[in-house]
């Protein structure tokens, strides 16, 4: 892992998502429009130079069953727009689709539903998209260091904690929001390497280092970090320095033991460690995202809503707190149950007219 990448990650990552209404940078369009019968058609779309019609740029892999082509967008600037597209038996087809590792989207946990209900003269179908919280370090929970309104702000959503301020106020606000949040995740990142640590005490063999020691150390070891520097995370990250401060802070030299040169015992660590720098490199990131449902739109939690499509722009980092989801509902007619009801009626009244009619002729 590169250490220069990771100086002040966690408050990039915090400022980002700050920004995330300001971003201008749509690197994919995906469209989605989803029939009466449960089926789909998915289409997706990026921009680039020409090598963008030999690569995989999609977080799924685009095989032969899918139907692509290449455009030029811009010729005097070279470049061209991959689409592709694919038509599905039900939503779920296509979270079954293999991921595309070479593409960074293909870390998000993400994946598509669509729930029917039957009520005689209507359907009613449920689509959601939910893309998993993102952040691997979870051990602490955000709302520990902020209030939900306050998270609300860092991801750029309306809250009416901000009603009545003015700008000067708001940015005030955002930076004392964004100081905890950021103080958060490295109390985050420092709980996973301690949780680490001491569940690897028996390979350090020392019957002195314990969970009790170490726990019992925790203040000190984060006096010595803060003393080196108000950023800790670079620091956080560097498994070795680490261990050698516990070393010195605990008076022992059998921390070496847990060194990823001679251990495993810190490699899921670490591989959290660069997700989250993925996570960095893909702050530029944006999608522009639709669905089109049949019928009537009756509900959505989207903003954008345009006759029955649904429309909204998402950063990776929308879902870095949390589980970002977007639902929409719509209802369709059922005809033939407006037949039936309409048929059984007029049976009815027929059945009763000439029964009336058969009384009294009696």
């Amino acid at each position: 892992m590169k250490t220069n990448k990771l100086v002040n990650i966690s408050l990039s990552i915090i400022l980002m998502i700050t920004l995330l209404a300001s971003c201008k940078n749509k690197n994919y369009v995906n469209s989605t429009e989803v029939f009466s019968d449960g089926s789909c058609f998915k289409t997706m779309s990026v921009n680039g130079d020409s090598s963008v019609a030999f690569s995989q740029k999609f977080p799924i892999l685009i095989d032969s069953t899918w139907e692509k082509t290449v455009e030029i967008v811009n010729k005097d600037v070279n470049t061209y727009e991959l689409k592709v597209s694919k038509k599905f038996k039900n939503v779920n087809d296509i979270n079954l689709e293999t991921p595309n590792d070479s593409a960074s989207w293909s870390i998000l946990g993400h994946s598509i539903t669509l729930d029917k209900k039957f009520r005689w003269f209507y359907t009613y179908l449920t689509y959601k998209e939910t893309y998993k919280k993102a952040n691997p370090f979870e051990l602490i929970p955000i709302t520990d260091y902020i209030s939900r309104d306050e998270l609300l702000v860092l991801n750029g959503e309306y809250t009416e904690y901000l009603a009545g301020r003015d700008s000067a106020e708001i940015e005030k606000i955002r930076d004392q929001i964004t100081s905890k949040a950021f103080t958060w995740i490295q109390a985050s990142i420092f709980k996973e390497f301690s949780k680490t640590l001491i569940s690897n005490v028996g390979v350090i063999g020392n019957p002195k280092v314990t969970a009790e020691s170490i726990n019992k150390n925790k203040d000190t070891v984060l006096t010595y970090l803060k003393l080196k520097e108000e950023d800790i995370s670079d620091v956080l990250f560097e498994v070795d320095s680490m261990l050698t401060i516990y070393s010195i802070c605990l008076n022992t030299n059998d921390f070496k033991k847990l060194s990823p040169s001679k251990s495993k015992a810190f490699d899921e660590y670490i591989e959290k460690g660069k997700k989250l720098e993925l996570l960095f490199d893909m702050m530029a990131d944006n999608a522009k995202s639709s669905v089109i449902m049949p019928g009537l739109l009756i509900n959505s939690n989207c903003k954008t809503v345009i006759g029955n499509e649904i429309q909204w722009e998402f950063s990776p980092l929308k879902s870095f707190f949390g589980n970002y989801e977007i639902s929409v509902t719509s209802r369709i007619i059922n005809r033939w149950a407006f037949i039936v009801s309409a048929a059984f009626l007029i049976f009815l009244i027929a059945g009763l007219v000439i029964g009336a009619f058969i009384k009294r002729r009696r």
